[in-house]
């Protein structure tokens, strides 16, 4: 049997994840299947992180706030899995260690506090850097902005503009 490595975009995982108004059922067990097949047989699977950023932006976007809790959890508690035991996938590019525990903690924050706001995955890793770059400066007086024209965003910023 020929060894095979997939390499999984973000219209796969929709279907994964059943994420309302980008899935339906036919599709989704296929894929599902697909997986499942894939996986009995040893392959593995190779997720860029961009993907997941954009996974949990229409996972940000669902109506449902209750629903989009819950997939957001599911994907926090997949890409934990993936970091600690490599499964079902591989993130890349993501070698250092650092990088995939600040992915990890970032997908945290964003589960169980800023997805129920209606934040995405990328508004979460830029308001976690802002935050990191205040609490490191804010001490010789320096303020931290964030640029954007998210206004949910902006609010969070650790400093306003003047």
């Amino acid at each position: 049997m020929t060894k095979r490595y997939y390499v999984v975009d973000t219209g796969y995982l929709l279907e994964l994840f059943k994420v309302d108004g980008h899935s339906n059922d036919s599709t989704h067990q296929a894929i599902d299947e697909k997986f499942k097949q894939a996986a009995h047989q040893g392959f593995q699977f190779y997720v860029p992180v961009s993907v997941l950023f954009e996974l949990a932006n229409h996972i940000a976007h669902i109506n449902n706030g209750y629903r989009r809790k819950q997939l957001a959890e599911r994907l926090a508690k997949t890409v934990e899995s993936c970091v600690k035991d490599k499964m079902p996938w591989i993130i890349t590019p993501c070698k250092e260690l650092a990088a995939i525990e600040q992915l990890t903690e970032t997908l945290l924050k964003f589960s169980n506090e800023y997805s129920i706001q209606g934040l995405g995955l990328t508004d979460t890793s830029v308001l976690l850097e802002a935050e990191k770059l205040s609490k490191k400066y804010r001490q010789h007086g320096y303020k931290v902005h964030i640029w954007t024209t998210d206004n949910a965003l902006k609010a969070l910023a650790p400093d306003a503009e003047e």
